[in-house]
This record gives structure tokens, sequence and C-alpha cells, in this order.
């Protein structure tokens, strides 16, 4: 089984945003992580954009700080960026409701998802591998089908959707962007250890930036399907 590139060599966030605009366009339930990577595309924006149909958007998962008005929340992170910068004829934003105890949070989440699947996801991989809020050497406070509430090593509590969830979705695709993703992604492609939870690739596509794309050294590159957008 290949597994699947999209390489941008150059204006990497402006390619990934008209990516992330035709995502918009042709899915109708739409999956998002909320960190930095997000950001950094919806900066490459210089106008508001009108997205003419009904859209769901789920967020992956979040830290948990106590209202979701905190500055370091991917709800915020969201709001302030990507919803500046996007509009909806309809829209219906499924997050995380923060300042309830874990077993009201978790419900109130399972009650809003139910019955729904993303048709496409659009994350970012973690520094040492991880996605969402998915850490495998974490410490599992609160579990539920889709939902898990977690304390990674060192880090904040967070609530993620977790791989069962993750695993119903046909299409994700995988920001890598910069040398030390790059790193960690060879590391993935090598098969070492690292947090990466999937085992199986067939549903990704990783969409890497030069300095990533620069860090694999694999032997094997026969196994790549590189999909060059320069």
């Amino acid at each position: 089984m290949q597994i699947k590139i999209i390489y941008f060599e150059k204006n990497f966030n402006l390619k990934v945003f008209y990516l992330l605009k035709n995502i918009l366009y042709e899915n109708e339930i739409i999956l998002l992580s909320g960190g930095k990577s997000i950001k950094k595309i919806i900066k490459s924006i210089k106008k508001k954009i009108f997205i003419p149909q009904k859209k769901t958007i789920i967020l992956s998962d979040e830290r948990l700080y106590k209202n979701n008005n905190d500055n370091r929340t991917n709800y915020i992170n969201l709001k302030k960026n990507f919803f500046k910068f996007f509009s909806f004829k309809k829209l219906k934003f499924i997050y995380f409701l923060l300042g309830s105890n874990n077993c009201i949070l978790v419900k109130n989440f399972q009650k809003k998802i139910e019955n729904i699947v993303p048709n496409i996801a659009l994350l970012s991989l973690g520094n040492d591998g991880h996605i969402c809020s998915i850490f495998t050497k974490s410490k599992k406070l609160y579990c539920s089908s889709y939902l898990d509430i977690v304390k990674p090593i060192n880090r904040t509590k967070r609530v993620t959707l977790n791989m069962k969830f993750l695993k119903n979705i046909d299409q994700i695709l995988m920001i890598v962007n910069g040398k030390q993703k790059g790193v960690i992604f060879n590391k993935i492609l090598s098969k070492k250890k690292t947090l990466f939870p999937f085992t199986k690739f067939n549903k990704i596509s990783f969409i890497l930036d030069k300095g990533a794309y620069r860090e694999i050294k694999i032997v094997n590159k026969f196994k790549l399907k590189i999909i060059d957008n320069n």
C-alpha cells in the first residue's frame, strides 16, 4: 500500500488555505483541529469568504481550561481566526462546553455528535507524532464511546475525540509542516516508535511543506505516492 503525500514546496500556507476552501465547499460535515497550524493558514486570507451552503464543523479536541473564553482554548482560536474569515449560509459548530464536570461535558458533546460522521477531517501532526489530543502514554480520566478525557505527561488535561471516532472518517488530511514534524513523520514512515496512533494509512493524505519533506530519509520511497502541487 502506498502512503499518499501532497507536497507544497512554496507558499505552503496559502496553498493549504485553498485546499481548506475547497474542503468547505465540497463537504457537509468537517472535523477540524484548532491548533497553531490552522492559525497560520488563515493568515493567508486577504478577505472574508462566504460559503453558500449549510455546514457542520466539529472541533476535534480541547484543553480543559475553566471556560471557553480562555484565550488558550482551541474554541477561541477558531472564533478569532477561522470564523473571522469564513462565513456560512447556515452553520452548526460543535465544540466542547467547558466549565462543567467531566461527565456532563462528555454527555453534552456526545449528544451533539450522535449519528454524525464527518465526510473529511483536517488535522495537524504534533511535534511528537500525536494528533488531536490522543497521546499513547496519557492517563485516561474519563472514557466514553467516542470521547476521552486525558492527562498527558507534563501537559494540561484535555478532552478529545478518540481513535474509534476517527476511524469512521473516510478521508483525513494531515498537515506536516516544519523540520521537527518532518523528522517525526520520517520516523512514522520508518515504523519507529512515536506517539502517532494510526497503524494503517489508507485513509490519510499527509500535506508536507519543504521543511518537512526534506526530512524524509527512508530508502523505499517507491512506497510513497507523492503528489507535487507546485
